[in-house]
C-alpha cells in the first residue's frame, strides 16, 4: 500500500508540474537562463557539454527546489522582446556519454494559452479537438506540427504555418511552481513521506472512533432495505462512507436515494466512476423521476457538449425569467469584454515598462563603459574641477570675470583712471583668469 501510496502523490506532483505549464512565455534575452533556443523541430535533442546557453542553464540556481520536468515547445513565435512556443511537449531526460539527450513524447501535445495564443474557453475546446483530430503518433514531430497548423489557422489566425516554419525553432524549458501551486507542491512533498493511514485520518478528522448514528429522515425514493437505509443515514452525517457488496445487491439505489436526498435539503452532489455505464443507471433514473432535470453530465466523450447541456438546462429553468437571464447575459458579455481590454492594456503596459527597464539597463552600461574609456588625466582633472566648483572662492573669482567682461563692453571713466595709473582691464582680466 505504501509503494502504491508513494506512487500516486508523485503521479499527482507531475499534474501539478504539467498544469504549470499550461502558459509558457520567454523574454529573448533569457536564453541560457530561462530555456535553451533550439534551431530546428526534433524528436530527439541532443546537447553537447560545449554547449555555453544549455550548461548555463542546467546550473541555474533558480533550479535547486524546482520539479525535475522538462519540456519542449514548438513552433516558436517572436513577438517583441517576447517568446511564445504554440505547441508544448513532454520529453524524457536521458544523460549520454557526450552530454544530455531528451527524448520528444509522441502523445498529443497541449495548445499555450498566453501571448499571441490566447484563446476563449469555447475556441480552446475547437483548437483541442482539431488537433486531436489530425495529431497521428505514429508520424514524426514535423509532420505532425504540419498538419496541426493547416487545421488550427481557422480557429487562431495567429497560427500561420508559412511564417512559423519559414525559420522553425523551440525551446526546451522546465516547470516552475507558480505562486497557485506552491503550497500544494509543499504539502504533498509532506504527505509522501507519511503514510496513506495517516493522511486519511489527518483529511478526515479521524482518528479511529466510532461512526456516527443519526435520527436523519430519508426519503426512499426506491424501496430499502435495513442496510440501504442505514448507508444512506450515514452518508449524511460521517465525512466517509464506504458501500460494498457484489453486483445486484442495490448499491445504485443507495446512490440514487444519496443523490436525491441531498437535492431535497438544497445541497448539490458530484458523483463519479470510472465506469461510464454506472453514470448513465444513475442519470437515467434520476431524470426519470423529476420534471426538471437537475443533473448535468459531463466527461470524456460525452454528446452533446457539457456546456451545450447547461445552457440548455439554464434556459429551461428559466423559461418565467428569460428575459431577465438575457438582461444579466448581455451585462456579463459586456463586462468580460470591458476586463479582457483592461487586460490587454495592462499587457501593452507591462510591455512597455520592460522595454524601458531594459533601455535603462543598457544606458547605464554606457555610461560604465565610457567612464572606464576616460584618459587617467581627463579623468584626475575632472574630479579636480569637481572640488574647486563646490567651494565658494570659486563663484568670487567667476563673479570678477564676470563684472570684468561688462567694463569691456562698457568702458566707464574708472576704467580709464585704473588703466592710465594702475593695470590695464586685459591684464587684470588675465590674472582673474589665471586664479580661476
Amino acid at each position: 500500500m505504501s509503494s502504491r501510496w508513494q506512487k500516486l502523490i508523485t503521479y499527482y506532483r507531475s499534474c501539478v508540474a504539467v498544469e504549470n505549464t499550461t502558459g509558457a512565455r520567454f523574454q529573448a534575452a533569457n536564453n541560457g537562463r530561462d530555456f535553451v533556443r533550439v534551431s530546428a523541430a526534433a524528436d530527439v535533442l541532443q546537447f553537447g557539454d560545449d554547449n555555453e546557453s544549455f550548461r548555463s542553464f542546467m546550473q541555474n540556481t533558480r533550479w535547486d527546489k524546482a520539479s525535475p520536468t522538462y519540456f519542449y515547445g514548438f513552433p516558436c513565435r517572436v513577438e517583441g522582446q517576447f517568446i511564445d512556443p504554440l505547441f508544448i511537449f513532454d520529453v524524457e531526460e536521458a544523460q549520454s556519454q557526450t552530454g544530455y539527450t531528451f527524448v520528444v513524447q509522441q502523445g498529443q501535445p497541449r495548445i499555450n494559452t498566453v501571448g499571441r495564443w490566447f484563446l476563449r474557453p469555447e475556441e480552446s475546446r475547437h483548437a483541442a479537438q482539431a488537433l486531436g483530430d489530425c495529431w497521428d503518433e505514429n508520424s514524426p514531430l514535423q509532420a505532425n506540427v504540419d498538419a496541426a497548423l493547416g487545421e488550427l489557422e481557422a480557429i487562431l489566425p495567429s497560427a500561420n504555418r508559412d511564417a512559423l516554419l519559414r525559420n522553425p525553432f523551440g525551446v526546451l524549458f522546465r516547470a516552475v511552481d507558480s505562486t497557485y501551486t506552491r503550497g500544494l507542491e509543499q504539502e504533498l512533498e509532506q504527505m509522501q513521506g507519511s503514510s496513506a493511514n495517516e493522511v486519511c485520518n489527518l483529511l478526515l478528522d479521524r482518528n479511529g472512533g466510532p461512526v456516527k448514528d443519526s435520527d436523519f429522515e430519508v426519503l426512499e425514493i426506491t424501496p430499502l432495505n435495513d442496510e440501504q437505509r442505514s448507508a444512506i443515514k450515514s452518508a449524511f452525517v460521517n465525512p466517509l462512507t464506504v458501500v460494498t457488496g457484489p453486483p445486484g445487491t442495490g448499491k445504485s439505489q443507495v446512490v440514487l436515494n444519496v443523490i436525491a436526498n441531498a437535492l431535497l435539503h438544497g445541497e448539490t452532489v458530484l458523483f463519479s466512476s470510472k465506469n461510464r455505464q454506472a453514470v448513465n443507471v444513475v442519470v437515467e433514473r434520476m431524470s426519470g423521476i423529476q420534471s426538471q432535470p437537475v443533473v448535468l453530465k459531463y466527461g470524456e466523450g460525452e454528446t452533446p457538449a457539457f456546456a451545450d447541456v447547461l445552457l440548455q438546462a439554464l434556459n429551461r429553468a428559466s423559461s418565467q425569467n428569460g428575459d431577465a437571464l438575457s438582461r444579466s447575459i448581455e451585462i456579463y458579455e459586456r463586462e468580460l469584454w470591458r476586463v479582457r481590454k483592461e487586460e490587454e492594456q495592462a499587457r501593452l503596459t507591462v510591455e512597455r515598462i520592460v522595454d524601458r527597464q531594459n533601455r535603462i539597463r543598457e544606458i547605464e552600461d554606457d555610461l560604465e563603459d565610457m567612464d572606464a574609456e576616460l584618459p587617467w588625466r581627463i579623468a584626475t582633472n575632472l574630479r579636480v574641477y569637481d572640488r574647486r566648483a563646490a567651494s565658494k572662492p570659486f563663484y568670487h573669482q567667476l563673479a570678477a570675470i564676470e563684472q570684468l567682461m561688462k567694463e569691456m563692453e562698457r568702458p566707464s571713466l574708472m576704467t580709464w583712471v585704473r588703466s592710465l595709473i594702475g593695470q590695464s582691464i586685459e591684464k587684470r582680466m588675465r590674472v582673474a583668469a589665471q586664479a580661476l
